[in-house]
């Protein structure tokens, strides 16, 4: 077995920037609007309101809670590419409605930046009993539409509902805080799920873009891959592990 390994070098610098908005459409309009520029962030990052004001509560760094969602923009690059290439974001994040953005002029600023974002998981589910996130990946063009019914199947199903994700590449994290002892709720966390893959599949994206399928996935596999295809990876899993004793009953649906 071989592994070849192609070193990059570092970038010679990198600049973070971060937008805020009064509407999350904006926001998701300004990631497809990056893209179509043919400008590459080495991150884009998206929080709505409700992880902005969660993460404020819990390790607050001066973010502003009554945006209605900010995004978390990095680029690198050449000592002079690096400054074009954010002067750009900032300028298409102002024509997308952003009302501000921010630039950070040294380390300590970015880091406080990204000690924000770090903090996005154990902050929205720091307020409820049990929190549950999946990662629901679209085609990048696709993600104001995904954002938007995300939105839409929290309020359909009143739960209290928060949307982080990387951004940049489309993987979209819906967050449900809910109480595993709450059957009735549970049940409207399954079917929200069962819904944000749905419509997940709908944009040609796919039900995991970095998570992993496990338990909760395995019975949706078919709606991506069909019958066929998982009866294809089921028997090349059974000529590897005739026993079934390789994560008995997790990826593929029994």
């Amino acid at each position: 077995t071989e592994i070849l390994v192609r070193l990059i070098p570092l970038p010679e610098s990198r600049q973070t920037l971060l937008a805020i908005f009064d509407d999350l459409d904006d926001a998701a309009e300004t990631v497809s609007a990056i893209v179509a520029a043919r400008i590459i962030p080495c991150t884009i990052e998206l929080m709505d309101q409700t992880t902005i004001t969660r993460v404020e509560a819990y390790k607050p760094v001066g973010l502003p809670t009554d945006a209605d969602a900010l995004l978390l923009i990095e680029v690198d690059g050449s000592e002079l590419d690096t400054p074009r290439q954010a002067q750009k974001v900032a300028e298409i994040a102002r024509a997308q409605r952003a009302r501000e953005v921010r630039v950070a002029h040294d380390k300590q600023q970015q880091e406080e930046l990204w000690v924000a974002r770090r903090s996005a998981f154990a902050a929205v589910g720091h307020y409820r009993p049990t929190a549950i996130t999946e990662d629901a990946t679209v085609p990048r063009d696709k993600v104001p539409a995904m954002v938007r019914r995300l939105r839409e199947l929290g309020k359909k199903y009143r739960l209290e509902t928060a949307i982080l994700g990387h951004a940049g590449d489309g993987n979209l994290h819906p967050f449900v805080m809910t109480d595993v002892r709450d059957e009735e709720e549970m049940e409207r966390t399954r079917q929200f799920f069962s819904e944000v893959f749905k419509a997940t599949l709908e944009y040609g994206g796919t039900i995991t873009g970095e998570h992993g399928v496990g338990l909760m996935k395995a019975p949706y596999m078919e709606w991506q891959f069909g019958a066929a295809g998982v009866e294809v990876m089921r028997r090349i899993k059974k000529s590897f592990d005739p026993n079934n004793i390789l994560n008995p009953g997790k990826i593929l649906p029994e």
